[in-house]
């Protein structure tokens, strides 16, 4: 009976892993074609971006630790050499990494956010490779992986966010800029608007409404709609910010070519090229180029399982992009 099972058990898995071979196949010269399609944008030609002036005030919001320097790592060392003000706003502080759990067997609440406050660090010191101080990094302290749930579906405190990694419905972190922060919607949007309030940025950075990324594009979300809602009211602020995006996740391929190749631009992906998206490239000098390659150095924990494809960012130029609200 014993090897009767073993024999199925066998065939059952021999029948999984051909199943999984004939899917496999197709998805991977999908992607081959995909990744071509973006190699072929090298030939297109985008609008340069103004280098920033020391009156600006950057705002950057960031969906995680480390998004803030693969899309504006080198913006924000141009930005901090000639003296911009600059504020750096991380949203969740990647508390569900898989990159940083991948090693353990088992991960604990308690471990998860340790697991963030490690990433706090790595933050930190990356900002520092940049122009950086503690006190120009905010961290809102909200759930990893829970963004998009708080702007569909757990909008105000009568239904709150549970983290499944945490396992809590507020914020534990005591460095949160709202203290025992509730994981709902109204409070995010809420935290953001006061930041645009209060800073006065002469432009805003968020993530692009097309990254694949749940947390990424529900980033986007909160941030448009805090500021659209403040211009509605009539802030002058609001209506004078310029607001611009960055994409960091696309599963397609992209960036291209998927490695370190710092003599090469930072181009959109093929399918976003040609949309309502206005694209503008931003040349990056030696220097800020070199301050992004060693703050990306910083995350050791994300280089670990992530190297190529992060290294990947560190370009000749940066890619942004205007989006209509």
């Amino acid at each position: 009976m014993k090897r009767l099972w073993k024999r199925r058990r066998t065939r059952a898995l021999a029948s999984v892993s051909l199943l999984g071979a004939m899917l496999g196949v197709p998805m991977l010269f999908v992607n081959w074609c995909l990744y071509r399609q973006n190699l072929s944008v090298d030939g297109e030609e985008f609008p340069t971006m103004p280098e920033p002036s020391a009156r600006d005030r950057l705002l950057i919001f960031a969906p995680h630790c480390d998004d803030e320097t693969l899309g504006c790592g080198g913006l924000i060392a141009m930005a901090r050499r000639i003296g911009a003000a600059i504020k750096v706003v991380v949203v969740t502080n990647g508390d569900a990494s898989f990159s940083t759990a991948i090693s353990n067997v088992k991960i604990s609440p308690r471990q998860h956010i340790e697991m963030a406050y490690a990433r706090q660090a790595e933050t930190l010191a990356a900002m520092r490779e940049l122009g950086l101080s503690a006190d120009d990094v905010i961290f809102l302290g909200y759930p990893d992986g829970g963004t998009a749930a708080m702007w569909f579906d757990c909008w105000d405190e009568q239904r709150l966010y549970r983290s499944r990694f945490t396992r809590r419905d507020r914020s534990p972190y005591r460095n949160s800029f709202r203290p025992n922060a509730p994981y709902c919607g109204t409070a995010a949007w809420e935290d953001i608007r006061r930041l645009i309030v209060e800073f006065k940025p002469t432009a805003v950075y968020t993530t692009h409404p097309n990254d694949v990324h749940r947390d990424h594009w529900a980033t986007h979300a909160f941030v448009t709609a805090a500021l659209e809602s403040l211009k509605l009211e009539g802030n002058e602020v609001a209506q004078r910010a310029r607001h611009l995006t960055y994409l960091i996740h696309r599963g397609d391929g992209w960036p291209a070519p998927k490695k370190y190749a710092p003599q090469e631009r930072l181009l959109p992906p093929a399918k976003l090229v040609g949309g309502d998206t206005r694209w503008l490239e931003l040349p990056l000098d030696q220097e800020a180029q070199q301050r992004k390659y060693r703050a990306l150095l910083q995350y050791r924990s994300q280089l670990k399982t992530m190297r190529k494809w992060m290294m990947a960012f560190v370009r000749r130029t940066e890619l942004f992009g205007v989006v209509p609200p």
